[in-house]
């Protein structure tokens, strides 16, 4: 499987003025610094818990249908499109009718309809293309305590840089408690 984000968020769940309050930072010396920060933890957070936290697009290529597809990064909104390469080499694409959207919040999957089978395709690398829409939406839907971690690790990061890490490491118990109901294992 190849992920590839192909339309990235336009905000981001914590803003920069939210941020320098949370930091107590009253002045515009290292916004650049502080903007890049959020970027770097925001990274991190998402990478750790499986998780688009802003509406971001995605496509997902895969060498063959699997019985069931999968759907990473959630929480999904929607499954833009499937489409494959058939027998003959030619772009196909799967009729929305002729599959199953499971949106389960942590592990959403689709399925082949009733009745319906995945269609054969041929043997190349990236023979299936699933394009889909995942995240919470905008940052007032992202879980609180998500917000709160991200600004957590932006406060260790901005508080502590220059210091060896094992200075950094004082809040990730916090942390760990704020993000790890948040976790998704869909993949193991």
């Amino acid at each position: 499987m190849v992920l590839t984000k192909t339309v990235d968020p336009t905000s981001r769940p914590v803003t920069l003025p939210e941020t320098k309050l949370h930091l107590r930072v009253d002045h515009d010396d290292e916004d650049q610094w502080i903007d890049g920060a959020i970027n770097s933890a925001l990274g991190e957070l998402e990478a750790e818990t499986g998780r688009q936290f802003i509406t971001a697009t995605y496509t997902m290529t895969l060498g063959a249908f699997p019985a069931v597809i999968k759907i990473p990064r959630p929480p999904l909104q929607s499954v833009t499109s499937i489409t494959y390469i058939d027998l003959a080499g030619d772009s196909q694409t799967v009729t929305a009718s002729d599959y199953t959207l499971v949106l389960q919040p942590d592990a959403p999957y689709v399925l082949p309809s009733f009745g319906n089978a995945w269609p054969s395709t041929r043997d190349v690398p990236e023979a299936v293309t699933v394009t889909f829409v995942a995240g919470y939406g905008l940052a007032a839907a992202v879980p609180q305590e998500l917000r709160q971690a991200l600004m957590m690790i932006v406060a260790d990061s901005y508080r502590f840089r220059g210091q060896k890490t094992e200075v950094k490491l004082m809040n990730n118990e916090a942390i760990d408690r704020l993000v790890w109901p948040h976790r998704v294992t869909l993949f193991a």
